[in-house]
């Protein structure tokens, strides 16, 4: 379709648009319930991580706000106290798969 241009076409300068610059470097999340707010770069680069690879390391993508609840995830019963949230373990083991 050529009335659509490429992002890298166009001429953007942050020192000219400040406003729009602060938009854009910046996530709207600033945090997740249950973890710390100097964590929320880390989650979002590890979530974007897993769903960009999730077809090479067989996983299901999650959504933002299901892996940010797995992170923070806590047992409710003695007999799930050792087991970790389902794709975290999925998502460990593929990686180990990788590795080996």
């Amino acid at each position: 379709d050529q009335s659509q241009i490429d992002d890298d076409v166009i001429p953007f300068d942050p020192k000219k648009n400040k406003a729009l610059w602060a938009v854009l470097s910046k996530p709207e999340i600033d945090s997740f319930p249950g973890l710390p707010a100097s964590c929320t770069q880390e989650v979002l680069a590890t979530w974007d991580f897993l769903c960009t690879f999730s077809r090479s390391l067989s996983l299901h993508p999650i959504a933002l706000d299901e892996f940010a609840a797995s992170l923070i995830y806590k047992p409710t019963n003695r007999d799930e106290a050792g087991t970790p949230p389902l794709f975290l373990a999925e998502t460990h083991l593929a990686l180990l798969k990788l590795l080996l």
